[in-house]
């Protein structure tokens, strides 16, 4: 196995973890000093949680003891500081729901650390994390098909809280959605909505180029990336989903 160089300690090792996008990789004794060091300054959302699994299962209880992810039913709206006011649509208590992190470790790193996450953000990967998410999924696409519609049609069934944002209704949405009544709750149209994001519980989030359909997960040619880092999928859905979906147009 060819060695890699930490740029914490500058030692030569076998795996190298990425600790955040600012610390970037390092060894395991440098990681977990700095996601220590995050903790204690009470930014442990910029630790990337997929790193945080793979190092040590332990290691895990101490960092997410205590921190817990807040959103809105009503918009799609999250932080990581509870809230009893969705800031976004404005929402009362009712509408607030939460979970601890800890509480959900096993699930977490069934998650983030899967064969489907190593192999990165196809279709597969999207499918299987869709296919385990247990709070809320939030959609932005400019086109989706009957595929993603009828995933996030059996997760809505199943007691997960669904919001999708389209940019394009085009006669196979009308027709699903006039089909089924669950998704018609949950689907909205903003025509200036052209962004591409899937967010799934708060802790994971796949974007790029492709629309959520089978063929732009499939073709070579699109931008897919998926990040774990939680600060980083707050920022991607609170600035893109929940304005969408609150002004969005509800279709019928």
């Amino acid at each position: 196995m060819e060695k890699k160089i930490c740029f914490g300690c500058d030692k030569e090792v076998n795996i190298l973890y990425h600790v955040s996008k600012k610390v970037g990789f390092q060894c395991e004794e440098c990681s977990k000093n700095n996601i220590r060091r995050l903790k204690d300054l009470g930014k442990w959302y910029e630790i990337d949680l997929k790193a945080l699994f793979e190092i040590d299962g332990e290691f895990v209880d101490e960092v997410l003891d205590l921190e817990c992810i807040y959103y809105c039913q009503k918009c799609g709206y999250f932080d990581f500081k509870k809230f009893n006011k969705c800031p976004c649509c404005l929402a009362e208590d009712l509408y607030v729901r939460s979970w601890y992190l800890y509480s959900e470790k096993e699930y977490l790193e069934e998650l983030l650390t899967s064969t489907y996450m190593y192999i990165g953000a196809d279709y597969n990967g999207l499918s299987f994390s869709i296919a385990k998410a247990k709070y809320f999924i939030n959609v932005a696409t400019y086109t989706i098909d009957k595929v993603f519609l009828g995933q996030l049609e059996v997760k809505s069934q199943q007691g997960v809280d669904v919001h999708i944002v389209v940019g394009r209704v085009d006669d196979e949405l009308r027709k699903y959605l006039k089909a089924s009544e669950k998704l018609s709750e949950i689907v909205r149209y903003d025509p200036e909505s052209h962004v591409k994001l899937v967010v799934i519980d708060g802790v994971l989030a796949f974007k790029g180029s492709a629309n959520l359909t089978l063929d732009g997960w499939q073709r070579l040619k699109e931008l897919r990336e998926v990040t774990t880092i939680p600060e980083e999928v707050k920022e991607l859905n609170n600035d893109y989903i929940p304005h969408s979906y609150e002004l969005g147009k509800r279709l019928k």
